[in-house]
């Protein structure tokens, strides 16, 4: 929503953005652009406004994770910082005009992400309601049953439980563990 700060009144207000399905997690204005980040699934997707409402780009996450920019209105620097089950908390250097972004700060962690994967699926729960769940493993890892699983889950108080890195899952998951997580109903996921 805009309003004239003059004459704030609620017939005064216009509509920059329509409201859609999926929740909305954040939203600031960096370089007088308006970065939205979603909440999808449990994974965050960002997009850039101009500050008429109109839609510029779609930032191409790494993969499915987890992000935060951070800038100033005026400014033309922009840096996010994404995490995922198999990328550590790294900080990016974002252009807000060509929509590209490279490594400015990342973490020295003795871990191959390459060597990883991950993948989110849907199970029905007893009502019928589909609930997201990740699975990260090796990749090339045969799922034969025989697999060590941790299975974390959570789903309570509106809190979303969003894709993140920790170090102390490599070595479960370089012995051949499967780690999932699961969405439970309660988080704050689906709004």
């Amino acid at each position: 929503m805009a309003a004239d700060i003059n004459n704030p009144g609620i017939h005064n207000w216009k509509e920059l953005i329509t409201e859609t399905e999926i929740v909305l997690s954040n939203a600031q204005i960096i370089d007088n652009k308006l970065f939205l980040t979603y909440e999808k699934d449990a994974s965050h997707h960002a997009y850039v406004y101009d500050l008429t409402g109109k839609k510029l780009h779609d930032v191409q996450l790494p993969s499915l994770g987890s992000v935060g920019f951070s800038g100033d209105k005026d400014d033309k620097d922009c840096y996010f910082t994404f995490t995922s089950y198999t990328t550590p908390g790294t900080i990016y250097k974002y252009d807000t005009d060509n929509n590209t972004y490279i490594p400015y700060r990342v973490p020295n962690v003795k871990f191959n992400p390459d060597n990883f994967t991950t993948e989110q699926i849907f199970f029905l729960s007893k009502d019928g309601t589909q609930i997201p769940m990740f699975l990260t493993y090796k990749k090339g890892l045969k799922q034969d049953g025989t697999n060590p699983v941790l299975l974390y889950g959570y789903g309570g108080f509106n809190i979303s439980l969003n894709p993140g890195f920790s170090t102390t899952r490599i070595p479960f998951l370089d012995n051949g563990g499967i780690y999932v997580e699961v969405n439970l109903r309660g988080g704050g996921e689906y709004g």
